[in-house]
């Protein structure tokens, strides 16, 4: 059993209570039938390690009065130091745990991903039973939860170094069906990659 949080009382306790029982009612909704178009374009045939140099938002442009407001905001901001940095690094798996706790749905599923890579993820490959994917940072399962709706023959593996992350979304892949379909596990992979907990996965191979 994951604690909710041992530091809130009162209403903000009320609110992390509501979140997760909503969290727990929730189902991962299907895909959206409409499909946004996007500026970005790649020639045909891109190979794979080019398009995964690219973020969703490359598209985006800026004017200039938003350019300035960022680097406003950024150049106001004290760099932290190296001893600071190194003290957050860490500690990161008990800071995102931390989070987890009191923001479980603060991160929307990225049914956009659809839209943005259709070069990856539109293609017949992700119909074949043999597609399986690895996801680094899965979280709480906001891009794992709607490839596995999306695309019922895919399977996946995912890890996160949040113990509280993981612990949430064995939960829902349990609760909606789709243990059979993939695995999450911890693991922190500035040290080592988790080679033999990947391959522990009964679909890995």
């Amino acid at each position: 059993c994951i604690p909710i949080t041992t530091r809130a009382s009162g209403a903000a306790a009320r609110r992390e209570t509501a979140q997760l029982a909503k969290w727990r009612s929730e189902k991962t909704t299907p895909r959206p039938a409409h499909v946004r178009k996007r500026e970005r374009h790649f020639p045909q045939n891109t190979a794979a390690g080019v398009l995964l140099q690219h973020n969703t938002w490359d598209d985006v442009t800026w004017d200039e009065d938003e350019v300035a407001r960022a680097e406003k905001i950024i150049s106001g901001q004290e760099p932290s130091s190296a001893e600071a940095a190194s003290a957050s690094l860490s500690k990161s798996a008990a800071f995102w745990d931390a989070h987890y706790a009191v923001n479980l749905r603060n991160y929307h599923d990225r049914h956009y991903l659809h839209n943005e890579f259709p070069e990856v993820l539109g293609g017949a490959e992700m119909a074949d039973a043999g597609v399986v994917i690895l996801e680094s940072g899965c979280g709480v399962g906001n891009t794992m939860l709607p490839l596995l709706t999306a695309y019922p023959n895919c399977r996946i593996v995912g890890f996160d170094i949040s113990t509280t992350a993981v612990h949430f979304l064995q939960e829902r892949l349990q609760r909606e069906g789709l243990e059979s379909r993939a695995r999450a596990f911890v693991a922190d992979l500035r040290h080592e990659f988790p080679a033999a907990e990947v391959a522990a996965a009964p679909y890995a191979h």
